[in-house]
């Protein structure tokens, strides 16, 4: 079982319904669960253009953009279970301060200037050939359904396929089905799942 214990907690790296009844029968809980999700670049030819709504603009990861980065991070999270509430120097070090982020890859939607959406991008260095790694994608809620998540997933796979990535990959909380169907609609295939139990005492 590829498992890390970690004190009351295991992080486990390849989830299977046998793994969960053996913690499980432990006492110890599945507390978080995410799909590893993977999309090939060789074939882009059914993914649809990176169309961004009437009147939005996409600015690229910088010093003068970092604050509406935040501002779109901020907004499309704070409704989902889990979210930690960090600072702004906090976040932007756990985006940017890994040197395998790519700042050209990640960029923010603006409309009239207002943050309404983000996606954040690195390099995959596990992996033998170069790869594509989407770190966070989100909408504003009011903008939700209107093709602005599409469109910043798609500009980010043509964006590593022009880049020399082979494919991309991205992880996905089982507990958001609405993220989880665009990925399935790009076409994105799960890989793997992975979990953290957790036991009390």
């Amino acid at each position: 079982m590829t498992a890390a214990p970690e004190g009351n907690r295991i992080a486990c790296e390849d989830l299977t319904d046998e793994i969960i009844a053996h913690y499980t029968a432990k006492g110890y809980t599945l507390a978080f669960a995410e799909d590893v999700m993977r999309r090939d670049l060789s074939d882009l030819s059914g993914l649809p253009e990176p169309l961004l709504p009437d009147g939005v603009k996409l600015a690229a990861w910088a010093p003068d953009t970092i604050p509406s980065f935040f501002a779109a991070y901020a907004a499309a999270f704070t409704d989902r279970p889990g979210f930690p509430g960090w600072s702004r120097e906090r976040w932007v070090e756990w985006t940017a301060g890994d040197p395998d982020f790519r700042p050209d890859l990640s960029w923010v939607a603006l409309a009239d200037d207002d943050p309404i959406g983000f996606i954040t991008c690195a390099e995959d260095s596990r992996e033998p050939t170069p790869v594509g790694f989407i770190i966070q994608t989100g909408a504003r809620p009011d903008w939700r359904g209107r093709g602005l998540a599409t469109a910043l997933v798609t500009s980010a796979l043509r964006g590593c396929r022009d880049g020399g990535h082979t494919a991309v990959v991205l992880d996905v909380s089982v507990n958001n089905p609405t993220a989880r169907r665009l990925y399935d609609r790009l076409g994105f295939t799960v890989i793997r799942r992975r979990g953290v139990f957790q036991r009390e005492g």
